[in-house]
């Protein structure tokens, strides 16, 4: 029944806990839905290069025609390309803000409910968060770091370590 509807692929680069992914990702529908969709565990990326993060690794860039990743260890997962990111659905209220990871931070602007006070911004009732005018900073060394800038990236509220909105001065 659903087999004719064509989904959209997007190229994409996921940073796991201790690798950076990039691959093509077809979601199940919306990709912040698919993100958050509870009965989905493991997210499959097609065409992809998994590279290790620690500077000490022994291994190169390892080709993947297909890697299974569970998305509770995605810390963010970032949409390289604009046009892509020009047509996904994303709340209309958004704060500045910066959110700090085990090997990164991340500052953009997070899509937010307008009512969301500043100190629970990321509710309990999803996972991911979309930030858009993302710029990613590494807070340590890293063999391969993350694509500095991406027009939108989803954060793992489960990944977060602490974050904190930018105020006008």
């Amino acid at each position: 029944m659903f087999r004719d509807i064509e989904l959209p692929t997007f190229r994409v680069e996921a940073v796991l806990q201790d690798y950076l992914l990039r691959a093509d990702l077809q979601p199940r529908g919306d990709l912040l839905g698919y993100l958050n969709d509870r009965n989905w565990h493991f997210i499959p990326f097609r065409n992809g290069e998994l590279h290790a993060l620690a500077v000490d690794r022994r291994v190169g860039a390892m080709p993947q025609e297909l890697a299974t990743v569970n998305k509770n260890w995605i810390a963010v997962l970032s949409v390289l390309n604009k046009d892509q990111a020009a047509n996904l659905n994303l709340q209309i209220t958004t704060r500045p803000a910066v959110f700090y990871f085990d090997h990164f931070a991340a500052q953009g602007q997070l899509h937010v409910a307008p009512d969301s006070p500043d100190e629970d911004l990321l509710d309990e009732m999803h996972n991911f968060f979309s930030v858009s005018d993302a710029v990613l900073f590494p807070i340590r060394p890293l063999a391969i770091p993350p694509t500095k800038e991406v027009p939108v990236l989803f954060i793992n509220r489960t990944m977060i370590q602490a974050y904190h909105v930018l105020k006008k001065s």
